[in-house]
């Protein structure tokens, strides 16, 4: 009987071994898709950060319980915890709908790229137009030729339609050229005027 539970228990144990190996090797796998996708789509540290986060706790979890299972760990209840624990989560998000719109906006920016920060914008409709600033989780700095910064929300690009200024020396459409009233044209104009008296 106990080299019967000895088999068992070393059963088990390669069992969970396996599954550990498992769960390193997904790993090393999901760490290096992350750091090709930083690399080359250009993700910003803030969104990479709470991702790789998520992603090595959730597999740790995972992890965790498969390896309970693989010791024959009643985890029944456990799993009904964990539902009811991401039923409040699922009914918490809902509640903030508006917050995960701009997450999910943002994820969206970053793969196909409408704009980059650095690049001239401009929000048609909303008289909003400068250079991206940052993009956050949230919202897109833009700044304008004053200097003054203006947080627009995410979702707001899904919304209205925006164009990427690729010459931001030209005006913007309806736009009437400033008249220079500097005080050196002041003075030519006045001495162009008193030479024709004369």
């Amino acid at each position: 009987m106990e080299s019967f539970e000895l088999s068992a228990f070393i059963k088990d144990t390669v069992f969970a071994a396996i599954i550990l190996l498992a769960a390193l090797i997904v790993g090393a796998v999901l760490h290096r898709a992350v750091n090709r996708l930083q690399q080359t789509k250009d993700v910003p540290s803030v969104v990479v950060t709470p991702l790789r986060m998520f992603l090595r706790y959730g597999l740790i979890a995972v992890t965790f319980l498969l390896i309970l299972g693989a010791y024959r760990v009643d985890i029944g209840n456990f799993w009904t915890f964990l539902s009811a624990v991401l039923g409040l989560i699922a009914i918490g998000f809902v509640a903030v709908w508006s917050m995960l719109s701009n997450l999910s906006a943002t994820l969206l920016i970053i793969i196909f790229k409408p704009f980059r920060v650095g690049e001239q914008i401009e929000l048609l409709g909303d008289n909003i137009r400068g250079r991206v600033a940052d993009l956050s989780l949230m919202f897109t700095v833009i700044e304008d030729e004053n200097g003054n910064l203006t947080n627009v929300p995410n979702n707001l690009f899904f919304q209205k339609s925006s164009r990427r200024i690729l010459n931001p020396a030209t005006p913007a459409p309806g736009a009437t050229a400033t008249p220079d009233h500097s005080k050196a044209n002041l003075e030519g104009v006045q001495t162009k005027g008193f030479d024709r008296q004369k």
